[in-house]
């Protein structure tokens, strides 16, 4: 179950986006509750039942949804970015900001090198991005989401637990869908 926290990462007992896993096990930091990995692919919860795992990628794609439904849905976080402008490999571009909402995306970059200073602040509006390239662990570097334009691509980490790329995934593709519904 190493790594099954990453694209599950909320809790179906208590909610909390607090999710850990070791070795076959799935539990919340939050309440405790606990998950064994079965061979066939299932999780046991502590009381028996049986869950599918796409059914709790489901529940968690529901809870995002209902999230940007009420208006609480946002994201700003501080992250690294190596910038990928061509095939001669990655820039190093520092620290910045990433927001995340009804708008779509915005980084900002704190410092950065020549030749990439003149795309900050980047902005890609919810209408203009189905979905969003995400990574559990991108060169052994940890999550990164991927923010992608004609002329580059941005790779972004960060070790804020609200960088929760699975979330982040669900989110971008419903925007785009409530983007797209009202501008028809």
């Amino acid at each position: 179950a190493r790594g099954l926290h990453l694209p599950l990462y909320q809790c179906m007992h208590c909610g909390a986006e607090r999710m850990e896993s070791r070795d076959t096990t799935l539990h919340c930091r939050t309440c405790g509750a606990q998950w064994e990995l079965q061979p066939d692919g299932q999780l046991r919860a502590q009381d028996g039942t049986l869950l599918h795992i796409p059914d709790w990628y489901r529940w968690e794609r529901e809870q995002v949804q209902e999230e940007i439904r009420q208006g609480h849905y946002g994201l700003n976080v501080r992250v690294r970015i190596e910038a990928l402008p061509n095939e001669k490999g990655f820039v190093p571009c520092g620290e910045g900001t990433l927001s995340h909402d009804r708008r779509g995306f915005t980084l900002t970059a704190d410092g950065l090198p020549d030749g990439v200073r003149d795309s900050f602040p980047l902005h890609i509006p919810a209408r203009a991005l189905t979905s969003v390239q995400t990574e559990y662990n991108y060169r052994g570097k940890g999550p990164c989401l991927v923010l992608s334009t004609r002329d580059c691509c941005y790779y972004l980490y960060s070790h804020d637990s609200k960088f929760l790329v699975t979330k982040i995934l669900f989110a971008t593709e419903q925007l785009f869908t409530d983007a797209k519904r009202v501008s028809s």
